[in-house]
């Protein structure tokens, strides 16, 4: 997958994209393989390039549910960096798959990026952010029912 077709990056122009790939890392996963566990510090988010993987949340009792399963063009990871806290689930591999990292400084370090390339991820960031708060909305009034 090209970076370009990423929803994160849906805003950016291919010149801007080229700014970044600097700050753009790869890791390559394989399936099972943990990526980062709920509670773990976190600076980077990740793009799935290719392959798929599940977001898992611990409820207690050696129990732990699906959160989501998501897969090329989405991110994961992202809360961790933006309000600088631990991260709130696990992540992990469900088919082997390439990931790209972002760093939190790209978005908001104005010193080490562009804070008009800042602006444009944090727009799509928000975005879905948005959706999805729409629908746990609409999970939650379906329980309370």
């Amino acid at each position: 997958m090209s970076l370009e077709r990423a929803i994160l990056f849906k805003y950016l122009r291919s010149e801007e994209l080229e700014e970044l790939q600097d700050d753009i890392g790869i890791v390559e996963v394989k399936k099972g393989e943990i990526i980062f566990n709920e509670n773990d510090e976190g600076s980077h988010m990740f793009i799935i390039d290719t392959g798929e993987v599940e977001i898992l949340k611990n409820i207690g009792d050696d129990k732990v549910v699906v959160l989501a399963v998501l897969d090329e063009g989405q991110y994961f990871g992202e809360m961790a960096i933006i309000d600088q806290s631990k991260r709130s689930a696990t992540a992990r591999a469900v088919k082997d798959s390439t990931l790209r990292t972002l760093s939190s400084h790209v978005l908001f370090d104005p010193q080490k990026s562009s804070p008009l390339i800042a602006n444009k991820i944090l727009r799509a960031l928000l975005e879905v952010f948005a959706f999805r708060l729409r629908e746990n909305n609409v999970i939650v009034s379906s329980l309370v029912r």
